[in-house]
């Protein structure tokens, strides 16, 4: 596990949420926020699936649920700040930051 990219995602999605916090003079805060709530649900997203395979859910029952969960913290936290476009916005993120940072293991794998 020297290349985990659900470990690379987690570090790069607190650096990239802290960054999102800290711009809030720039974006407004409730778009600061949503943005960095966003990138930290998202950055948890692989984490739980990992988890819950070890478990003894299905598959498919455990992802839906995951899945579902993670949604509605980020469309409830959008609405609750008035931009329900941020933490959506933030979640697709770190879903490219997952993307990106399983691309660059697999890449260092290969013969």
């Amino acid at each position: 596990m020297a290349h985990d990219p659900v470990r690379a995602t987690a570090i790069a999605t607190v650096l990239l949420a802290a960054a999102a916090f800290a711009s809030f003079p720039l974006l407004g805060w409730p778009v600061a926020v949503g943005l960095g709530i966003g990138l930290l649900l998202g950055g948890l997203n692989p984490i739980l699936a990992r988890r819950l395979l070890g478990g003894g859910l299905p598959f498919q029952a455990s992802s839906l649920f995951r899945l579902l969960v993670i949604s509605s913290a980020g469309v409830g936290t959008g609405l609750a700040l008035g931009v329900p476009w941020a933490p959506l916005a933030g979640l697709a993120s770190a879903q490219l930051v997952l993307f990106t940072a399983s691309t660059a293991s697999y890449l260092r794998q290969r013969p």
